[in-house]
């Protein structure tokens, strides 16, 4: 087993302590609830103590050239134009040296770091959150890009699990990508590039709140795509299921900036994720197309897809029992189309284990609501497709105005 205690993309304020399994994968809820309860049942300050063991080690660089040899493995050989110019940014974590290190192995000569966020900072001194889906994170990146005209932004959250990426149009403007976008261009680059020589029984995996964009991408390529619950430890459980199965993981995604390609580990890394979005910009760059026109010319093929995501933020115990309320408030309504199907996750759904999630399908779209697992909000996921991205904002802004009514 393992334990990390990490900042992970929450303020400075909230820890997070996740434990991994023998197989590399988070833990489950049954397992997390064993554990809370010691937790719960013990005082902090008893019996605390710095423990001199003789079987403890101390991981050293051979483990990280390894673990850079692993994701190397994963790169899918697009070679890097000596011009590429790309900015990255770890704010304030742990994801510098990795980043630098497969970013020089795959060909980057010019990378440029964000010196006031790159050394390890638990105060996040340049920042609200380290978090790199809020735009604010990339305030500083964007003005060093506007003055080396990088084609490139990346930025990593402070446990490298979670990466932000902004493009640079050709205005001279920016473009911050949300994770569902990001997700399609990376599902739609690993499979067009693994297709002449997929394996059987190929899978793509995703969160029930992740965007449908890229189960059109997998159909194309003949691959199927399989929904989990939120949390990438249900695709980490995937994984290890398929290695039983003969089935073949390809690629794991989920719109909260998380995304896997190969089954070196069993979680998200942003390490990996960084290699392939800085391969799939030198492909666009070679074609002379920023990411914002690949996507478009999916958005061409597949149909225009549009997500929002709104949070709503309650602290403390009364904080609790209002994000409660909007559930119950949320199950009970009646103000949504009739041709619309509610799917309660709570009381556990194909196989999936019970989950405090409500999504309600819409012939091209869906809304769904589920409290965060990380910090005291509740979180509503919009998407919609249609001909036009102005049809989309239309429809989406109809479900936002009743999701703000609702959580008043």
């Amino acid at each position: 087993m393992g334990i990390v205690i990490t900042a992970s993309h929450n303020p400075k304020e909230y820890n997070g302590y996740k434990v991994y399994g023998s197989d590399g994968a988070q833990i489950g809820p049954e397992a997390a609830e064993k554990i809370l309860s010691y937790i719960l049942a013990t005082d902090i300050f008893d019996g605390v103590f710095v423990a001199d063991r003789e079987d403890s080690v101390t991981v050293g660089s051979e483990l990280d050239k390894k673990y850079i040899e692993s994701v190397k493995g994963e790169s899918l050989g697009e070679k890097i134009p000596e011009e590429l110019s790309v900015i990255y940014t770890p704010l304030h974590g742990a994801g510098c040296l990795p980043v630098k290190a497969i970013l020089k192995e795959i060909g980057v000569k010019k990378l440029c770091i964000v010196s006031e966020q790159e050394k390890p900072d638990g105060n996040f001194p340049t920042v609200k959150s380290p978090n790199p889906e809020n735009p604010e994170a990339f305030d500083i990146a964007i003005e060093y890009a506007k003055k080396i005209k990088a084609d490139l932004i990346i930025g990593t959250d402070p446990d490298s699990d979670r990466i932000g990426v902004v493009v640079p149009e050709r205005d001279g403007s920016f473009t911050i990508l949300n994770g569902n976008q990001t997700g399609a261009l990376l599902a739609e680059y690993i499979l067009r590039k693994t297709a002449p020589h997929m394996p059987k029984n190929p899978r793509l995996v995703k969160t029930i709140v992740t965007t449908d964009m890229v189960r059109k991408i997998a159909e194309d390529y003949g691959v199927m795509t399989v929904d989990v619950l939120t949390g990438f430890k249900y695709i980490g459980d995937k994984i290890k299921e398929y290695e039983a199965s003969g089935e073949n993981f390809i690629f794991g995604l989920e719109e909260s900036y998380g995304y896997l390609k190969g089954s070196y580990a069993r979680d998200k890394d942003a390490v990996v994720s960084a290699m392939l979005i800085t391969e799939l910009m030198a492909e666009c760059f070679k074609q002379g197309i920023t990411l914002s026109e690949r996507l478009e010319e999916l958005y061409k093929k597949y149909g225009c897809f549009k997500e929002k995501l709104i949070s709503y933020t309650f602290h403390g115990i009364e904080g609790a029992e209002k994000i409660k309320s909007i559930m119950e408030s949320f199950r009970k309504t009646k103000r949504l189309p009739k041709e619309s199907c509610r799917i309660d996750f709570s009381k556990g759904v194909s196989g999936l284990p019970p989950s405090d999630v409500l999504k309600i399908i819409f012939e091209n779209g869906y809304l769904a609501a589920r409290p965060s697992g990380t910090e005291p909000k509740i979180k509503f996921y919009i998407s919609k497709s249609a001909d036009t991205p102005e049809a989309c904002e239309k429809e989406i802004e109809a479900l936002e105005s009743l999701v703000n009514e609702i959580c008043k």
